[in-house]
């Protein structure tokens, strides 16, 4: 009887939740596959010390255009000198990871924050990137652990509405 290939299936949802000061934003991962997986989240310094979120994106459309622009989490990528070591989020068959940050942390390139004036939708994109590390490097990370690569997005929600 042959192995049965398990395949991890990882989904990507966003939440908007309001709070006291600016709504905040729930992203989270779900592995409804087969199969375990592993995905490259960001970074982390200090040897776990700080998490940095860099592989999320979060994209922004007013509803009286087409235009969509993308934010990344303020400090999604530290000025730092140092190592940095992937922030790997594990997702056994079954599992979910959720992160919520205020909508005030993302940031457009030019460090403009994200503000909610008028009526508009929100969507958010995980690039899960491998990393080739040299032979011989035993930091852990994507060149040891598999990751799967790849792109993730989530439905778009519209924003103030779905915020409850």
């Amino acid at each position: 009887m042959p192995a049965t290939e398990k395949t991890p299936q990882v989904k990507l949802g966003l939440q908007c939740i309001a709070s006291a000061k600016e709504p905040d934003l729930l992203v989270t991962l779900r592995n409804t596959g087969t199969g375990d997986a592993n995905v490259v989240f960001g970074i982390t310094l200090g040897n776990g010390r700080t998490y940095h979120a860099g592989a999320l994106f979060l994209e922004a459309k007013r509803r009286d255009g087409n235009t969509v622009e993308s934010f990344q989490i303020d400090d999604s990528m530290p000025r730092i000198a140092g190592r940095l070591d992937p922030w790997i989020v594990p997702l056994p068959v079954g599992s979910e990871f959720s992160i919520s940050r205020p909508i005030g942390l993302f940031r457009s390139p030019d460090n403009k924050p994200l503000s909610i004036s008028s009526s508009m939708e929100l969507r958010v994109k995980l690039i899960s990137r491998r990393e080739d590390r040299p032979r011989g490097d035993d930091a852990v990370g994507p060149g040891l652990v598999h990751v799967m690569p790849g792109e993730l997005q989530s439905a778009w929600i519209s924003v103030p509405e779905s915020c409850r």
